[in-house]
């Protein structure tokens, strides 16, 4: 949707509903191996660790006077899928990643829980100073990441977590274990100054095209 308010407001909002489906979310040769039973993954079928099933954006350009601009931006995205793992190989096969938790006697399925959902605000304040010659300006910006300090508490790519507590990583405490996200996207509160100087040299070309005349050339044109 983009729904300009006035000359000086628009403001821009899109919605996404997906869903992804498979039996190995990895990418590359190097990624731990989370399959119980690497041989059979027809039976790790379920959620891919990408699996974003919902996403909302909106963001806007408010343009003030004196040259000021505002550029607010909203992002929000339900809870990626984990596989919930003991964290120990219990199964004496060499891995350590392939061993799931047990809750109320039951095993849990690869991707079989739901991280929190992800949110975050950042906003963009632009001024423009207008300079001496033609289409001289200076843009300063100052950039506010995750203005709300929301945690978004997430794994990594691997989309596996061990179940337990500090004192006891075992798949009888219950609790999984988070991660602060440090990356760009709803990263720790963040303040960023910028400047950007724009100017224009122009030059000016002329050509000149001689065109033959009859008669010049035996009557004819080239």
């Amino acid at each position: 949707m983009n729904a300009p308010l006035s000359r000086r407001t628009t403001i821009l909002a899109n919605y996404t509903l997906a869903k992804t489906r498979d039996n190995d979310s990895s990418d590359g040769p190097y990624a731990p191996v989370t399959a119980v039973y690497p041989l059979n993954l027809l039976a790790e079928r379920g959620p891919s660790s990408f699996d974003q099933r919902q996403t909302f954006n909106v963001n806007a350009i408010f343009n003030l006077p004196v040259g000021f601009k505002l550029n607010p931006f909203f992002l929000t995205h339900s809870g990626l899928p984990y596989t919930p793992i003991v964290g120990f190989d219990t199964q004496n096969d060499a891995n350590d990643w392939n061993d799931r938790a047990v809750v109320n006697n039951v095993m849990q399925a690869r991707n079989s829980s739901r991280q929190p959902a992800f949110a975050n605000v950042d906003l963009r304040v632009v001024k423009d100073f207008t300079l001496k010659g033609e289409g001289h300006h200076l843009d300063l910006f100052m950039d506010i990441f995750n203005i709300a300090g929301a945690g978004n508490l997430r794994f990594g790519s691997d989309a596996v977590s061990l179940y337990g507590n500090a004192s006891s990583p075992v798949y009888s405490a219950g609790t999984p274990f988070f991660a602060l996200g440090v990356t760009r996207p709803g990263g720790p509160r963040e303040l960023q100054f910028t400047a950007r100087l724009v100017g224009f040299y122009r030059q000016e070309t002329r050509f000149t095209i001689s065109v033959p005349q009859p008669g010049a050339s035996g009557g004819r044109f080239p």
